[in-house]
């Protein structure tokens, strides 16, 4: 149901599937390849163990991590988001953080509750946390029932391509890690 909707109200943008997970294991199972793969039609994107991509977006998946791993959240996210052409994010808590080494989802929903310029749209899958799904507890079911997949918005939309005078321009130094 996620990626038929996901398919549906995406055009070019991405979606990026959070929390990052070097090799995802879910509390249904544990699939080889990234589930995003063979469901999703759309662009999307993912900090794996093995990213296929240039430094520099290994650069700026790892920023991004850190910001949801911190769960403080970021006055620069969603900017850095919709510049980087994405429009939704998959945050999936049903995830096994433990044995995936991930960010826990809840952790990472904070991060995004606290960051300006996100907006949770939609939701899917059995509740998950507090002992609502038979026989799985995580945290000794402490954790607060959630949806087992939220599909968060990126509120400001970028634009694909800009011009602007080049004796207005500021020349800057810096990394993906110093726009959040």
């Amino acid at each position: 149901e996620a990626s038929d909707w996901l398919d549906d109200n995406l055009e070019n943008e991405h979606v990026l599937v959070v929390p990052a997970a070097r090799f995802p294991r879910y509390l249904w199972g544990s699939p080889s390849d990234e589930i995003t793969q063979p469901l999703l039609e759309s662009r999307w994107g993912v900090r794996s163990s093995i990213p296929l991509t240039p430094p520099a977006t290994i650069r700026l998946l790892d920023s991004i991590d850190s910001v949801l791993s911190s769960g403080t959240g970021s006055a620069g996210l969603a900017d850095v988001l919709a510049r980087s052409g994405v429009r939704y994010l998959l945050l999936r808590s049903d995830l096994d953080y433990g044995r995936s080494g991930a960010t826990p989802p809840m952790v990472a929903r904070q991060a995004l509750q606290r960051s300006p310029g996100l907006r949770r749209v939609t939701a899917f899958g059995p509740e998950i946390g507090g002992g609502r799904l038979p026989g799985v507890f995580a945290d000794n079911g402490f954790d607060v029932p959630v949806q087992a997949l939220e599909v968060w918005g990126v509120t400001p939309k970028a634009e694909a391509v800009a011009a602007y005078d080049a004796a207005s321009l500021t020349t800057v130094i810096g990394g993906p890690e110093s726009m959040m």
